[in-house]
């Protein structure tokens, strides 16, 4: 029988792509869908060892193995294997060669990307239906190649598994400031918190959301461009908006420095006028050192 070394409750949670709150919260549970007990802190609590966990809804509890167990379908050999592969470690495995802040590379994410069903499949009804319900015209998105839906059967990989756990079904691209395809978001269809799922710990920093005219822009191609904040507005703009780039942040730490300096034409910044859409503004706005001009506009 395998013996499980003790883990940190919290590393594990952070490579599982789980949220961080208030006093070391963690969620939404991976058990019952809980998201936060109150703003900013989530259901489940950490033992002050590190060593234990308890959602506060459903009282799931155990180790960080047993947490992983839960995101990962209840399987408990990819929970051994996603161990053994990086992210942390197995009695009488190998040492890790992974980090969970390590970028995905480009093949992983174009193997999943391909996985996920085209939107006109019948596999991608919810996807659909959920794109309808936000205003986007689901065949517009597709004949853009702007989304795709979740696969529906085999196995995802490790950084991914959680995605079908917290009921995701829509699947968008993420680029970095060079225009290459390394990560990918998955959009939840149903209530609850987070709304947008990453890959492992670092799964957005230094991506953005591009449609076709925005990934031409990140590989040096001069164009005007406008800043969208979030996936909805992100999808809605690049189908009304296709003859210019369009990027999207993708949330808390994605837009770097390194993206604002690709912006050489005229950038058009539409953030929504709260306290998180203004700092993005303000982010986006102080890195377009070389752009023609800037104009905010608050949404």
């Amino acid at each position: 029988m395998t013996s499980f070394a003790p883990l940190s409750v919290l590393d594990t949670a952070k490579r599982l792509g789980l949220q961080v709150g208030k006093r070391n919260s963690i969620g939404p549970c991976p058990a019952c869908g809980a998201g936060e007990r109150d703003p900013g802190r989530f259901a489940i609590g950490i033992r002050s060892d590190d060593n234990g966990w308890r959602c506060f809804k459903c009282d799931a509890s155990g180790t960080a193995w047993r947490l992983a167990w839960h995101v990962m379908e209840k399987d408990w050999a990819a929970v051994r294997t996603w161990m053994r592969t990086g992210e942390g470690a197995c009695v009488g495995a190998p040492a890790p060669t992974a980090k969970a802040s390590d970028p995905l590379s480009e093949r992983e994410v174009a193997e999943l990307w391909e996985r996920c069903h085209p939107l006109d499949e019948p596999e991608a009804n919810r996807a659909r239906a959920w794109l309808e319900s936000r205003g986007v015209a689901a065949n517009l998105a597709f004949a853009h190649a702007l989304a795709r839906a979740l696969p529906r059967a085999g196995t995802l990989p490790g950084w991914a598994r959680h995605w079908r756990t917290f009921s995701a079904e829509v699947v968008l691209p993420l680029h970095d400031a060079s225009g290459v395809m390394r990560g990918l978001v998955a959009r939840k269809t149903v209530k609850g918190s987070p709304k947008s799922l990453f890959a492992r710990a670092a799964g957005r920093r230094g991506l953005v959301l591009a449609n076709e005219m925005g990934v031409r822009v990140l590989r040096g191609e001069p164009r005007d461009v406008v800043v969208v904040e979030g996936e909805p507005d992100w999808l809605t703009a690049s189908i009304r908006w296709p003859q210019f780039g369009v990027l999207g942040i993708a949330g808390s730490g994605s837009w770097t420095p390194e993206l604002g300096r690709k912006l050489t034409g005229t950038v058009v910044v539409r953030t929504h006028g709260d306290k998180p859409g203004e700092k993005y503004a303000e982010q986006v706005v102080s890195s377009c050192t070389r752009a023609r001009r800037v104009l905010r506009e608050a949404t």
